[in-house]
């Protein structure tokens, strides 16, 4: 498969586009199978003080996982709940992210994903 600059390529089920200024690939959308993978992954590379968005197909439901430290975490929850969960270390933040992916997602086979 060949890949051009600022083309989107198709891997397995996600979509998927290349940055060659930063050289890492950025995903778009997930599979709920992947959902626990996606999320360990984005706490170990997320940069401190930027944002990860998983929004629903239709894009009315949103959580949000921003990075304040190496081990400080904020999760925002807007959708059916509006709540924001303060000072989480990595493993509340995963145990927080099962629980509002039966909430927010309940029905829901792919995210959106929206790095700010």
């Amino acid at each position: 498969m060949k890949i051009e600059e600022g083309k989107a390529i198709k891997i397995f089920k996600y979509r998927v586009s290349y940055n060659y200024e930063e050289k890492k690939m950025a995903i778009n959308k997930i599979s709920m199978k992947d959902y626990n993978r996606f999320i360990e992954n984005v706490l170990n590379e997320l940069e401190i003080g930027k944002k990860v968005n998983l929004l629903t197909f239709k894009r009315d439901r949103k959580v949000s996982i921003i990075k304040l430290s190496n081990e400080k975490f904020v999760v925002e929850e807007d959708g059916f709940k509006q709540k924001k969960f303060d000072d989480l270390n990595r493993h509340q933040v995963i145990k927080l992210m099962d629980k509002l992916k039966d909430i927010e997602f309940p029905r829901s086979n792919m995210l959106h994903i929206n790095r700010k």
